[in-house]
């Protein structure tokens, strides 16, 4: 497998995939078993601008993560931009603080997400991604945060009314490989397959950004009511998670957030 060297391919389910050269591409979330500050990326960026989004990982925060994986036996080769995360909800518009206020929003177990909703009154819970289709049909919890292509493909609109556009928290995802593995390519063929991955970084932050605008320009045809807060807006709800988030920054340390410019 990724960390023994194993050569399989896989696909599971947290959408993260492996090739058979040991090389994986996926969400960082896994890697909290080996360390549990892995999740201060869940804190960078946090209802920032879409345009700075991937900046801190082009420098100084995936050094941070290269030096920790590489203790594990796991060498970093790039990141890639999977977006911000959105909320949907069947009960209101969100445009301040207040309207959050006891909405049940199913979030991943993400100390971070849990932390975020709970400072700005929702009713956070985590739940089984396969299970929240239902969930949300049956009134069991209001609303779900995600990517807005996740929520289009999970066809969130079609029990959705109402989509706000914040940046809460960005996703970028890590593209590793088993470094027994790795360090036994020849040196070229390193080269090329960073280059490689490097390339297909940038054009699927592209092609992201593109698919984006146009769900975002569907969901608005079919009647889905979607808010886009603004600078002041979001300050109101910087404002409101000021405590929480110094609670995480120093839990987290000053070392990982300052790696990723989280104040």
């Amino acid at each position: 497998d990724l960390l023994t060297g194993g050569q399989y391919y896989n696909y599971n389910t947290s959408g993260n995939t492996y090739s058979q050269n040991g090389q994986y591409g996926g969400s960082s979330s896994p890697y909290v078993q080996y360390n549990g500050s892995y999740t201060v990326n869940d804190l960078y960026n946090m209802l920032g601008q879409a345009q700075s989004g991937n900046s801190g990982y082009a420098t100084t925060g995936g050094q941070y993560y290269a030096e920790r994986l590489a203790a594990k036996g796991i060498t970093y080769i790039a990141s890639f931009h999977n977006g911000f995360r959105q909320l949907t909800n069947s009960k209101t518009a969100v445009d301040e603080p207040g309207d959050l206020k006891n909405l049940k929003i199913r979030v991943p177990g993400s100390e971070v997400y849990m932390g975020f909703f709970r400072a700005l009154g929702a009713d956070p819970t985590s739940m089984s991604w396969s299970e929240v289709f239902t969930a949300i049909q049956q009134g069991t919890i209001d609303g779900q945060e995600n990517g807005v292509s996740v929520t289009s493909t999970a066809k969130m609109d079609e029990i959705q009314k109402y989509l706000t556009m914040w940046n809460y928290s960005y996703e970028n995802d890590l593209f590793i490989a088993n470094t027994k593995i790795w360090d036994a390519l020849e040196e070229n063929t390193r080269q090329l397959l960073t280059e490689c991955a490097k390339e297909a970084c940038n054009w699927g932050r592209d092609a992201l950004e593109a698919e984006e605008a146009e769900i975002l320009a569907k969901f608005e045809s079919e009647g889905m009511e979607i808010t886009y807060l603004t600078d002041d807006q979001k300050k109101e709800f910087n404002a409101a998670i000021a405590d929480w988030k110094a609670e995480m920054i120093e839990k987290f340390g000053k070392h990982a957030c300052d790696a990723f410019g989280i104040k």
